[in-house]
């Protein structure tokens, strides 16, 4: 998008790609998967899989025992200086160093959680990209029927993490749900190199 002698400075030769070549050819990958929900299910539950969640539910109980010893750690502590048996320098080293690793393992909490509760958030973009899926078949695109670009927008968002445009050998690799690499142009149906959906 930059004017061709700032691409030049910072040596960039790959060619402007126009949306009306590059676009029909993303759209014709993401269609292919719209009617095919059981790969759609697939591809999302190997990206997400139970596997998954249930080793970071392990790493979980794991770090919750953790922080619960650490807990009782830092009470022993108090009560050893309570009773005198530590004065105060000792007592403020040990419980700053425990507060600390209580304050790390609390992070590595919080991370998990938010990890977890987006496996509840993809069960729910789930349910609505397979909603979004049936309403497409329903219209029946492959004949010539125009979904808005709304709606396109959206089942891209559900369904693609990146894509990867290598403007040089005009083709594009699809991120996410669906993975693909292919080419895109005047020929591109009759081009498809590497992974297909």
């Amino acid at each position: 998008m930059q004017p061709k002698s700032k691409r030049e400075k910072i040596g960039c030769d790959a060619p402007i790609v126009k949306a009306a070549e590059l676009e029909p050819a993303v759209w014709k990958a993401i269609t292919e998967v719209v009617y095919n929900p059981d790969l759609v299910v697939q591809r999302v539950e190997e990206k997400y899989g139970s596997d998954k969640l249930a080793d970071k539910q392990k790493q979980m109980a794991y770090l919750l025992e953790q922080v619960e010893a650490k807990r009782k750690e830092l009470e022993r502590w108090n009560e050893a200086y309570a009773a005198g048996y530590l004065d105060l320098t000792e007592w403020g080293e040990k419980k700053l160093a425990v507060q600390q690793e209580l304050g790390h393992l609390d992070g590595a909490v919080a991370k998990l959680r938010a990890q977890l509760s987006r496996k509840d958030d993809l069960e729910r973009q789930k349910a609505v990209a397979l909603t979004e899926l049936a309403a497409i078949r329903e219209r029946d695109l492959s004949d010539g029927g125009e979904l808005p670009f709304k709606a396109r927008r959206r089942i891209v968002a559900l369904l693609v993490d990146d894509i990867v445009v290598n403007a040089n050998a005009r083709v594009f690799e699809i991120h996410g749900v669906i993975r693909a690499t292919r080419s895109y142009g005047q020929d591109f149906e009759l081009e498809s190199t590497g992974r297909n959906t």
